[in-house]
C-alpha cells in the first residue's frame, strides 16, 4: 500500500514534499493543511580551485548568488520600520 493509499484511506496525517501533493492534485485524495515547519538558516558556500579554468555556469552561479546577496543586503537598508 502505498504512502498516498493509506492517507487517502485513514485519518493519518504525514508530510509530504510539495512536489508529491502537486502531482496527486487533481485527484482529491489528500487534502493539504497548511504549516509551516521551521527550518535553519543555511548559508552557500562555493568552492573552487583559485587557479585553472572556470567553467560559465560557476560563473553564472557566482553572479545569481552576488545579485542576491546585494538584494538581501539592499532590502535590510529600505525595509520601512
Amino acid at each position: 500500500m502505498s504512502v498516498i493509499n493509506f492517507l487517502a484511506e485513514t485519518d493519518a496525517l504525514a508530510v509530504l514534499p510539495f512536489s508529491v501533493v502537486f502531482a496527486r492534485r487533481k485527484e482529491n485524495r489528500v487534502t493539504v493543511l497548511p504549516y509551516e515547519i521551521p527550518q535553519p538558516s543555511r548559508s552557500l558556500g562555493i568552492l573552487r580551485r583559485v587557479s585553472g579554468p572556470r567553467h560559465d555556469r560557476l560563473r553564472e552561479s557566482e553572479a545569481h548568488h552576488q545579485t542576491a546577496r546585494e538584494c538581501r543586503r539592499l532590502g535590510a537598508v529600505v525595509q520601512p520600520t
